[in-house]
């Protein structure tokens, strides 16, 4: 009897053992099964984060696919450009030219302005300037117009007259705010004007004439230089500038032969002091030819003008000969004479000649010639351009001005080939050229100024 009940409860023992071990086995295979799925969940999260995240590769992919595009599509632009540059033999290049290639190569692009292109597939916006492509963007860029691109604009207005309201306009005439600064000077000695040449005939501030730069100088739309790329909106200041004087004499005087040979050069160095303001590549006086572009009038040859009539001077064209006089203003210093020819090409035209564009436009009449009312006189000023004159006894040796409501390459002279020499004294009228990018952020127009009188001024009495 004790031996069957100690087998009983060995194999009693063996089954509790087993169910023991059973439950055991359960309680491990769950936590496994918990921290499976821990680590699935891990697993899962740095896949999701390397497919979705912002260096992941679904997103590095779809990076990869738009710069991609950018890069093809700046192409496309390039390509049309340089197509455009090939067939017109300049870099001149307009929005037309390249909405012009694009739709010869099936391009789904358009350009327009001053040049925006559009995809219109991807929404993208990119500029152009010089070949150079920019962007993209998603919204349109405000590109600010050049000033060149204004006065095209303003080319076939019919109100250059000083009443078009236009903002994307610009005329001759038109005021704007460029400031030259405040720096530079020029001091135009006796040695290059003549002035040293009569001993001390001449006053000292006459003797070396003294010009800074006058930031309060008022500035206009003088009209354009060059061609395509290289077109530059010139300005001309709305009064003449003023030389250093304690006296009330602002003109800048020049004497007889030595005036007659730097006139031009002395001219520009003057002026050149007022081509450093923001924006400007230089700047130069104003010349015969500027008036004459202005004035609608051509110089064809040595003998001919147009429009016909213009020229007050019935000696242009003419040819005389001269017997033992000075030929020229070096001769005229060094005191040779000799037997020579001349024909001249001095002329000069009045400002309210019928035949001229001025004469329909008030406003560039006045710009020009200042006339008002009876004072004939009000501004008179140089021109950096020399003129030879011919009659049948002598020839006359002048500098350009604009005086008493005509302008021109004569004026009176200022040294004679029988060896008279004279003394002229008129103002100095700057011209800056503008760069040719320049645009009407940089420089803005402005409403007409009131120009300053000068019949207040008098010439120095020599």
């Amino acid at each position: 009897m004790q031996d069957k009940r100690i087998i009983e409860e060995r194999r009693i023992y063996k089954m509790k053992q087993k169910e023991i071990k059973k439950l055991n086995n359960k309680g491990i295979t769950l936590i496994a099964l918990v921290i499976t799925i821990i680590v699935l969940l891990i697993l899962a999260g740095v896949s999701i984060a390397m497919l979705t995240g912002e260096n992941g590769i679904l997103t590095q992919a779809q990076r990869a696919k738009e710069q991609t595009s950018v890069a093809e599509e700046k192409e496309l632009i390039a390509l049309a450009y340089n197509a455009a540059v090939t067939k017109k033999q300049s870099t001149d290049v307009e929005a037309k030219d390249l909405n012009d290639e694009f739709e010869a190569s099936d391009v789904n692009a358009e350009a327009s302005g001053n040049i925006i292109v559009y995809f219109k597939d991807t929404q993208r916006y990119y500029t152009v300037e010089n070949g150079v492509v920019e962007g993209p963007t998603t919204e349109k860029p405000e590109t600010a117009l050049t000033l060149v691109a204004m006065f095209e604009n303003g080319e076939t207005c019919d109100k250059k007259d000083g009443t078009c309201t236009d903002e994307t306009h610009l005329h001759i005439g038109d005021y704007v705010n460029y400031n030259p600064g405040t720096s530079g000077s020029y001091t135009s000695t006796g040695a290059n004007t003549g002035m040293e040449q009569n001993g001390s005939g001449f006053p000292d501030e006459i003797k070396n004439q003294v010009f800074k730069v006058d930031n309060s100088t008022t500035w206009r739309v003088l009209g354009t230089e060059g061609e395509g790329s290289n077109k530059h909106i010139l300005l001309v200041s709305g009064s003449p500038i003023k030389k250093e004087t304690t006296s009330n004499d602002p003109y800048y005087y020049l004497y007889s032969a030595w005036g007659y040979k730097n006139a031009e050069t002395e001219l520009n160095n003057i002026c050149a002091i007022y081509g450093k303001g923001k924006g400007a590549e230089s700047a130069r006086s104003l010349t015969a030819e500027d008036i004459n572009k202005i004035c609608g009038v051509t110089v064809v040859s040595e003998t001919e003008i147009k429009p016909d009539g213009v020229s007050e001077d019935s000696s242009y064209g003419q040819t005389h000969s001269y017997t033992n006089q000075f030929a020229n203003e070096d001769d005229f210093i060094a005191g040779t004479r000799s037997d020579f020819t001349k024909t001249s090409d001095a002329y000069y035209y009045s400002g309210d000649n019928s035949a001229l564009v001025t004469a329909t436009n008030k406003r560039l009449y006045d710009m020009i010639f200042y006339l008002s009312g009876n004072e004939q006189y009000k501004k008179e000023y140089w021109l950096a351009s020399r003129g030879v004159g011919t009659v049948s006894g002598y020839c006359i040796f002048d500098v350009g001005a604009v005086f008493e409501g005509a302008a021109g390459p004569e004026g009176y002279y200022l040294f004679a080939s029988d060896g008279n020499e004279d003394l002229r004294s008129y103002a100095v009228r700057p011209v800056v050229s503008l760069e040719s990018n320049v645009s009407i952020d940089t420089i803005q127009k402005i409403e007409d100024q009131q120009e300053e009188d000068w019949s207040i001024y008098e010439r120095t009495p020599i």
